[in-house]
Order: C-alpha cells, then structure tokens, then sequence
C-alpha cells in the first residue's frame, strides 16, 4: 500500500498521471481480445486485493476503557465494560465562590464530565457509585442525576439507615464522633449531611434504585467466550466493610467505596487462576489504616494501575501497600492552583520520592489532561 500510495503521489505531483493512463488504454488496443480480457481480470484482482481489506479488516479496539477524567482535585472515573455498561465513580466537584465581589459557580459535571460522555454516545449509565462524602466526590453527581439517566445508584452507607429524611442531629449520631459533634457548627461538617441528604432525596424524586456497596459486592461480573478461552470482568468492592462507625475522626474518608476491578482470561470459567489479567485498584480517599487492613487480609495483590489516595495527600502514603501491590502506574487527579498549593508540597515532597522508590509512574491529570486505559488482554 505504501508503495502503491508513493508512486501515484509521485506520479501526481510531477504530472504524468495522465501519459501512464493514455499508455494503459493504448495497451489494451493492441492486444488481442483473450489478453485484454486475462489483463482486465488482473486489473479487477488488484482492486479488489485493495479494497477488500478496507471492509474486513477491524482496527484494534478495546474491550474495557477506564477513563480518568481531568476535574481537577476531585474523583472522576468511568469505566465502560466489553458488555457495554457504562459505570461512573463520582462526579467531581460542584462549587459556589466570590470573586470581586461576585458569587461565581463552577460544576465539573456539567463542564466536562457530561459533555465528554455525550461525545461518547453514553446517554445512559447503568450504576453511578458515590465513594464517600467528601465534596469533591460527591458534589457533581446531583448533576449528573438531574440530567442523565441512570438505572442504579451505590452509595458507602446503608440507605436504609441513612434515608433522606434524617434530622442533621441523628445524621451525627449515626457519625458517632465526638469529633465532627464539637465542630457540629463548622460548615465543612454541614456540608456532608447537606450534599448526602440532598442527594439521597433527589435519587427518591427520580425514582432511581440505591443500594451500598460493602466489601465483597459486585458492581458487575461480566463473562464472554473468547475460543476456547473465557474472558472475565470483575469490579468488586474491598472497602467499607459494613455502614457503621466507631468514632474515629477520619472515618467519612476511611468509609469509601474501593474498587478491585480484574479483567482476565481463563480456560474454565470455573477456574479461579487467569493465564492473564490487567488489575485496578480505585482507593478513592481511604487513609493509612484501611490499606494496612487490605494488606494484613490478603485483599490486594501485584496490580497495574492504583488511583493515589487522598488526591495525594502525605496522611494517605503507605510504603508498605505500595511494596505489596507495585502498580507500574498511579494517577492522580489533581490541581494545584489556588487553596491547592500546600497539597502540591504533599505531592512533590512525600508522594513523589517514595513512588519513584518502587519505580511507579505518576500521572497528574493537571498535567497530562485526561488518562484512559484501553485494555484488550492484547495491548494495555
């Protein structure tokens, strides 16, 4: 083709297109019929032989796409399955600031998010996952409800128990911290009863179904016949363990949704042993302990590619997580512009040096844009 291609160019761009077609058809004039007849059946092969792999020759594409947005240092992922089901976890941040003078508005979801599945052709989402309270995750999905159809919501507490019509003193009790009790008038501690209960009531207005994701649930499991192979996806959920709380001050965070997600291939679909798989681990905003509590239960192993907790933060870092699991890739989603410039310090003096340790490749979504894994158990 690249020959083909060379010499017609050539041939254009020093005008003799025309003498080699006039010397084509001159030649079919002097031949007998029988001749004219083998070269126009050569000449239809050789069409043919060009064409023909335009309409059964499929370019590569992928099988699972994990798409990390670029929302600044907020949580936002999709994950679009080989059975076409469409998945995102969190929506970013939905925010209200003043400058000079005036309230101004900024909502990712709307902004980027949305726009980019539309330009996807996802008009429709078969779950949307909220990993915790904290607004930078939870804030944008009230967006992403109102203005896009979604079959099922999974939140990190029991809706059951934290239903919309909660008083925001037994929203605190259900907290169960003296902690977020005693700063009960601070605005960052309204702020999680407001963003949840808003949303739970808006979820009951659509009349969506909600459930919580607790370790060892599916978000889905997916088979399909390769040969004589099975290809498997499982997104499963390692965190929280249950909705209750103990009263630890960092518990919100340390209650978020982690997701295992394996894609694979087997022989059996029986078999628990893959002869290949590509590995994720979301860790959304857990801290220290709960990743020494998945290392000390055997729940993770050797995988490709983590989301760094906290967005980052030195409270999160775990040397001893990070040497058990060696992901040769960790993306950040991050921004450091604004209140954000002490979390860059986190960054560039923690997070940094101990990653490059373990040879970890660190993408920041405010310096590369967007990051998506397209995996076919081929090509990564």
């Amino acid at each position: 083709y690249i020959l083909i291609a060379g010499f017609i160019w050539k041939d254009f761009l020093i005008g003799n297109l025309k003498r080699y077609y006039f010397n084509f058809i001159v030649y079919f004039k002097d031949h007998p019929k029988k001749v004219k007849a083998a070269l126009t059946a050569i000449s239809a092969i050789v069409i043919l032989i060009i064409i023909i792999p335009v309409f059964f020759i499929k370019p590569y594409q992928a099988e699972l796409d994990i798409l990390f947005f670029s929302v600044g240092r907020s949580n936002a992922v999709l994950i679009r399955t080989p059975m076409k089901k469409n998945f995102l976890i969190d929506a970013g941040l939905h925010y209200k600031y003043v400058l000079n003078g005036l309230t101004q508005e900024w909502d990712v979801a709307e902004k980027t998010i949305i726009p980019t599945l539309l330009k996807m052709n996802i008009k429709t989402l078969d779950g949307v996952v909220i990993t915790n309270l904290n607004r930078e995750n939870i804030s944008g999905m009230h967006t992403v409800i109102k203005h896009m159809t979604v079959k099922h919501v999974y939140l990190p507490l029991d809706p059951a128990v934290f239903h919309p019509d909660l008083t925001y003193d037994e929203f605190l009790n259900l907290i169960n911290s003296g902690y977020y009790k005693q700063n009960k008038d601070k605005w960052w501690v309204r702020e999680y009863y407001d963003q949840y209960i808003s949303l739970l009531k808006l979820i009951r207005e659509k009349n969506i179904p909600a459930s919580n994701l607790k370790y060892g649930d599916y978000l889905t499991h997916e088979f399909k016949k390769s040969g004589k192979m099975i290809k498997e996806l499982e997104i499963y959920c390692l965190n929280p363990i249950d909705s209750k709380f103990y009263g630890e001050r960092d518990e919100i965070s340390d209650k978020s949704i982690v997701l295992n997600i394996i894609y694979g291939i087997k022989t059996d679909r029986n078999s628990k042993e893959y002869l290949k798989k590509n590995s994720f681990i979301l860790l959304s905003d857990v801290g220290k302990g709960i990743q020494d509590s998945l290392v000390k239960n055997n729940l993770v192993s050797k995988t490709d590619v983590i989301s760094v907790p906290y967005k980052g933060e030195k409270r999160a870092l775990n040397p001893e997580f990070l040497k058990l699991v060696q992901p040769i890739d960790a993306v950040v989603q991050f921004d450091a512009r604004g209140r954000n410039l002490d979390k860059e310090e986190d960054l560039k003096q923690f997070i940094y040096p101990e990653y490059k340790k373990f040879n970890i490749r660190i993408f920041r979504t405010d310096e590369v844009g967007a990051v998506i894994y397209h995996l076919s158990l081929i090509h990564i």
